[in-house]
């Protein structure tokens, strides 16, 4: 059977029968590229197209590119360095009202009058155990703040183990409920 009829019985074209794969002619482009990529790990294709046309090989930047991702060089990223900091040692919460955290929010209002909220919330149950409005004034804030302290503990029956507030609360100081054993210890303003 000759070549012509056999290639139309599988259906295969002559030329991809007769087709002979020619010799690798970027062979020695191939290896300069290598050794230069790894001479200089921080240039890119672009720096290796040049510094090969210097070096007597000359090629197009495509014909360059195209090698350099077929031998999958590339340059690598540099990792930024991150501070390594020790993990928050914070107090473990295991119950309801071992601690409550207070503060005081501060809004406006449209009609632009300035208003405090003072928050206790359940830090481990994370419930809003009182909200309540406070006035700007230090003395009627500290009222405000023992009334309302007076009011989560009827709501939670029970006396927390410590209270967190920030350093910003002027009515932590003198409210009295650290002698139920209760600690108050304060933070910095946004801060646990």
């Amino acid at each position: 059977m000759s070549e012509r009829r056999a290639c139309r019985l599988v259906e295969l074209d002559r030329s991809s029968y007769g087709y002979e794969p020619r010799a690798d002619h970027n062979a020695e482009l191939r290896e300069e590229l290598v050794k230069l990529a790894r001479q200089k790990p921080r240039y890119g294709y672009r720096r290796l197209h040049v510094l090969l046309n210097k070096r007597g090989h000359p090629a197009s930047a495509q014909r360059i590119y195209r090698l350099y991702r077929e031998e999958r060089l590339m340059v690598r990223r540099l990792r930024r360095k991150r501070l390594v900091r020790p993990a928050n040692q914070g107090r473990q919460l295991l119950r309801a009202n071992q601690e409550w955290a207070l503060d005081f929010a501060c809004d406006a209002l449209a009609t632009g009058r300035g208003i405090r909220i003072l928050a206790i919330v359940d830090a481990f149950t994370r419930e809003c155990l009182t909200l309540e409005p406070a006035p700007a004034k230090t003395r009627v804030a500290r009222k405000t703040a023992r009334s309302s302290f007076k009011a989560a503990l009827q709501l939670a029956r029970t006396f927390p183990s410590g209270v967190l507030a920030s350093q910003a609360c002027p009515y932590c100081y003198n409210t009295g409920y650290s002698s139920r054993g209760t600690r108050c210890s304060y933070c910095r303003d946004g801060k646990r």
